[in-house]
């Protein structure tokens, strides 16, 4: 392979593009004083992360798509994290995450491969801002008011064949294998060590000009290494029992997205989704549960464009959706999660801002209690020069699950972003 890699670099008829850029955050955190647990004061920490990009591609584009016939790409993501600044007993994590992509465009036909993983130290301080989404792993933090510091990793190896079919119809298959959770027994009874396979299969079919329809179909067999079972609803003053949670989902949607005018869409979608869960050693055989799927969205582009240096798009954006579908927790236990997501960006001359809301609950099941929760988030960007970069960021959170209780917490931050721009051989 890097034999391979460097040949190419070598030849004169290949593209390569480097780009590299470090963004420095400060954030001041801050997390409601939970009873029974010592008081949270506010905090001050310092993020530092570089990023780089290197990719090497054909010379001749494809003539269907216009995108180089094969491509190499490398994208390595390091992190510097600093807690506490101002404290002398303050925490230093470090993390890295790469993906690795090889990508092959022949016609209709695209064939990609791509490796993605991260490892490193990481902090429970946000674990109050994670809240629970649809979809299945990488799983997400919950309830966790003790700020812990946890050695993490996480690894998606996937293949990718996409065709096009017709004018008309496309077709998506994705087959992959996911890896994530704590690395030693201190981080895993914290963060219990998930993995399985998963395939994704998606076909778009477009009846009209302004008709799309689009066709999804997963697959995931997510299962968990030993641990507490903390989502699970325990007896009253008794300890929280271990288990092991396996889970099979199969889900089927098809969503109709209809274009209402040039600028603006709404999709209706339905579906169903069958979950065979297991919970050695509590439980020894298998539960089959169905989980209806519903969806709803609008969503607006203005028609005025915007493009400069880190930003490309309508200076004008916004997007409602509803959702019913499943969810498996960072324990492994599935749920049927409802929720709300409202999106609105604005962007003027160098300047750009951007609002995101999600509210979700679980419906909760035999094993799981009800979890509800609610974030919001607003990010700030003014963008001085194709290089330079400010940004400014608001974030909180707030989950509250039996028998744990409400917990809320959130951050500001200020930071900028420096950039060398893309540089292309």
């Amino acid at each position: 392979m890097i034999g391979a890699v460097a040949a190419l670099l070598l030849a004169d008829d290949v593209h390569t593009t480097y780009d590299f850029s470090a963004a420095t955050e400060a954030r001041l955190r801050f997390a409601e004083t939970v009873p029974g647990l010592a008081p949270t004061p506010p905090a001050l920490d310092l993020y530092v992360i570089p990023r780089l990009y290197f990719e090497i591609a054909s010379p001749i584009p494809s003539a269907t798509t216009g995108l180089h016939k094969w491509s190499f790409i490398l994208i390595d993501t390091p992190s510097f994290i600093e807690q506490d600044t101002l404290h002398t007993d303050r925490t230093e994590l470090l993390g890295d995450g790469a993906t690795l992509t090889a990508q092959w465009i022949e016609d209709r036909t695209r064939v990609a491969l791509s490796e993605l993983g991260s490892y490193g130290k990481q902090s429970t301080a946000y674990a109050g801002l994670a809240a629970p989404v649809q979809g299945a792993p990488p799983p997400t933090l919950t309830l966790l008011p003790q700020t812990e510091t946890l050695t993490t990793a996480n690894s998606k190896t996937a293949a990718t064949v996409e065709q096009r079919v017709s004018r008309e119809l496309l077709v998506n298959v994705t087959a992959s294998f996911l890896m994530v959770g704590g690395i030693g027994a201190a981080s895993q009874a914290v963060l219990p060590f998930q993995y399985g396979p998963r395939v994704d299969v998606l076909a778009k079919y477009e009846s009209s000009r302004r008709d799309l329809w689009i066709t999804t179909g997963e697959f995931v067999d997510s299962r968990n290494v030993n641990g507490p079972c903390l989502g699970l609803v325990a007896e009253p003053n008794q300890p929280v029992p271990e288990c092991a949670p396996q889970s099979d989902i199969g889900l089927v949607e098809e969503v109709w997205r209809h274009s209402l005018t040039r600028h603006s869409i709404t999709e209706l979608g339905a579906g169903f989704n069958v979950t065979r869960s297991h919970l050695p050693p509590i439980e020894p055989g298998y539960d089959i549960i169905p989980y209806p799927v519903a969806m709803a969205a609008y969503a607006y582009n203005s028609p005025t464009t915007l493009r400069y240096p880190g930003y490309s798009g309508s200076t004008n954006q916004f997007r409602l959706q509803v959702a019913l579908a499943p969810t498996i927790d960072y324990r492994g236990l599935p749920d049927d999660a409802a929720s709300a997501t409202l999106v609105y960006g604005y962007a003027k001359h160098r300047f750009s801002i951007a609002e995101q809301i999600l509210a979700s609950d679980t419906l909760g099941t035999g094993f799981t209690s009800s979890v509800k929760a609610f974030e919001a988030r607003t990010d700030v960007r003014y963008t001085v020069s194709r290089h330079v970069a400010f940004t400014a960021a608001l974030v909180y959170g707030w989950l509250n699950q039996a028998p744990y209780g409400p917990l809320s917490s959130g951050y500001g931050s200020l930071g900028f972003l420096v950039d060398s721009g893309e540089l292309r051989y």
